[in-house]
């Protein structure tokens, strides 16, 4: 054999898995198709925030007033606010080239990588033996068939911060994570916003959750749900929505509907075990703690398995599948931490732990952060958190929120599920006054007052 593992993908699983196999003294490669660079650090979580930040910023100078203090006039700059966006991601980006810089030139290649079989790989002409293959070849945006002549020129996450200026009416299709995010982000900064989903359940929230999120979008945003759109046709000033006989004109459109795992067209067909198979009938034979899929000596790690598309669970799996790929054919089945998911709208909604399809019974504390007491002092009073509870061992099991320093609510959350704390070992922490962790503890009571 040429290799023990290829790796195919230079973002953060990939780069993740390849240093995992090297540093297990295997003989190992990487082959990216264009370029070393993550997603996160490109089009997604850092300019995302990045404009986040400067709508953020925007929104408290709004506010101000409501403090006594008087702001005359609010301008953007639109070239020094895009500047910074891009200057910003390009830094970000030149880490992770820099770190793959450090990769010796025999262990990387950059070009199209075509699995031939289970263990031999071509790429650039070069026919090349290995025990085992990790895909980590990443996601792209998903386009529903309505946008298929417009995918040239509308946006998604992956060129919206190529912008030169905030759109004066703005589309946005998908209330996912990137739809609220950027759509919360554009309305700060002045953008009228149209939001279209195809309902109004949204982010698998519990309904009582879900309900004040949803309020709280239709006061913020246009919120068009359960009402198909019929067209949507490019005019000189931009685009004309069609939708249950009404019409409205934007100036750009958001394609946020979702993204699809890159397996198409990397030769998994060549493998006599997944001949013939859908990419999804491919993804349910992928084993979530091993990363195996089958029995194969094939891995698939970060956002390809289209399992959580997050960086920190995309490393995760880098090291998992090389892991075992390093081992194959023995395997190990790896404990994953607990689930944790932050979307940075605004307020911020949170998820950790388990929150829906309980097989145990369970009990439920809430509290609303419209009356709490530090989220009032600071004109941040807009939210609600529910902590759930076995029932028998009174173990925290997850929790979901909308709120204030939601970021931070929900790795304290997180940190106390992974180490199986009760709810009354939780009450018997220390919570310090005034703060919007208080708001937490009213929940924690809450929960406590409903065990018989």
């Amino acid at each position: 054999m040429d290799y023990d593992v290829i790796v195919i993908g230079g973002g953060t699983a990939g780069l993740g898995a390849y240093r995992k196999a090297k540093q297990l003294g295997k003989k190992a490669l990487i082959i990216e198709a264009k370029d070393f660079v993550t997603t996160c650090a490109d089009v997604g979580c850092m300019p995302s925030k990045l404009l986040i930040a400067a709508a953020d910023n925007m929104y408290e100078i709004r506010k101000s007033s409501q403090f006594g203090i008087d702001v005359n006039s609010i301008e953007i700059n639109q070239e020094k606010l895009w500047n910074r966006i891009r200057s910003e991601r390009d830094r970000f980006v030149g880490f992770v080239r820099k770190g793959a810089d450090n990769i010796p030139l025999e262990d990387k290649v950059i070009g199209f990588a075509n699995i031939l079989d289970k263990h031999t790989v071509e790429v650039n002409g070069r026919v090349l033996s290995t025990k085992t293959i990790i895909v980590a070849t990443g996601s792209t945006p998903f386009f529903p068939p309505i946008f298929e002549n417009l995918k040239n020129e509308v946006l998604t996450n992956e060129n919206v911060f190529e912008l030169n200026e905030v759109p004066k009416r703005l589309a946005v299709f998908g209330a996912g994570v990137i739809g609220l995010e950027l759509g919360f982000a554009f309305k700060n900064l002045g953008s009228e916003v149209y939001l279209f989903n195809r309902g109004r359940n949204l982010l698998q929230l519990n309904a009582d959750i879900n309900d004040y999120l949803v309020e709280h979008i239709e006061h913020n945003f246009n919120f068009i749900y359960n009402e198909g759109v019929e067209n949507i046709e490019k005019v000189h000033d931009g685009y004309k929505i069609t939708y249950a006989d009404k019409e409205v004109m934007v100036d750009k459109i958001l394609v946020a509907t979702g993204r699809i795992p890159n397996l198409k067209n990397i030769g998994l067909g060549n493998i006599p075990e997944l001949k013939d198979l859908q990419i999804n009938e491919v993804l349910s034979l992928y084993n979530k703690s091993t990363t195996q899929i089958g029995s194969l000596p094939l891995f698939l790690a970060g956002d390809v398995n289209n399992e959580v598309t997050l960086l920190h669970e995309a490393a995760k799996e880098g090291v998992i599948s090389a892991l075992n790929a390093s081992s194959y054919p023995q395997v190990t089945d790896y404990k994953r931490n607990v689930f944790i998911g932050v979307i940075f709208s605004h307020p911020q909604i949170m998820q950790v732990g388990q929150t829906l399809n309980f097989e145990q019974e369970v009990i439920k504390g809430t509290v609303s952060f419209e009356d709490q007491g530090r989220s009032r002092v600071m004109l941040k009073n807009k939210g609600m958190l529910n902590v759930y509870f076995d029932k028998k061992t009174h173990l925290l099991l997850g929790a979901e929120m909308i709120g204030p320093s939601s970021e931070h609510i929900a790795h304290s959350l997180a940190w106390l599920i992974e180490k199986q704390t009760t709810l009354e070992e939780i009450l018997d922490l220390p919570f310090y006054h005034p703060v919007i962790e208080e708001g937490v503890r009213t929940a924690m009571r809450d929960a406590a007052s409903k065990i018989i």
